[in-house]
């Protein structure tokens, strides 16, 4: 394994770590506004 290699894979694992976490920040929101509008329901 040479240092272009290892470069181009760390590239690969950040960009799919990058577009996990914004869709993990995404839904993650997501949930916790609907728990939030549930409890609200649920406390009237």
């Amino acid at each position: 394994m040479s240092g272009p290699f290892l470069q181009k894979r760390k590239t690969k694992v950040l960009y799919s770590f990058k577009v996990h976490t914004q869709s993990w920040e995404l839904n993650v929101v997501q949930v916790v506004t609907d728990n939030a509008r549930v409890n609200k329901l649920a406390a009237t």
